[in-house]
């Protein structure tokens, strides 16, 4: 199974657009709100038989301040 991303760059940071909240220059201000959006996820070549996906994305390296998106019972048809 592949899994692709227009949106993320393997190995790379998330983008800030993508994320839940921002390094904020601002003096005093450690982060601030970001866009918080869903970067575009697809995927192909599923094995034969497969009933459904689940997809789950966590920002570990955010700790806690975490950020997890999950999606699941998406049917075998669905590739985005």
């Amino acid at each position: 199974m592949k899994l692709s991303s227009q949106s993320l760059t393997d190995g790379a940071a998330i983008p800030g657009y993508y994320a839940f909240c921002v390094i904020d220059p601002a003096p005093g201000v450690h982060v601030a709100m970001s866009a918080n959006r869903n970067p575009h996820l697809a995927w192909s070549d599923a094995p034969a038989g497969t009933k459904s996906f689940a997809m789950i994305c966590d920002d570990v390296p955010a700790s806690a301040t975490r950020s997890t998106r999950m999606a699941w019972k998406c049917p075998p048809i669905c590739r985005t």
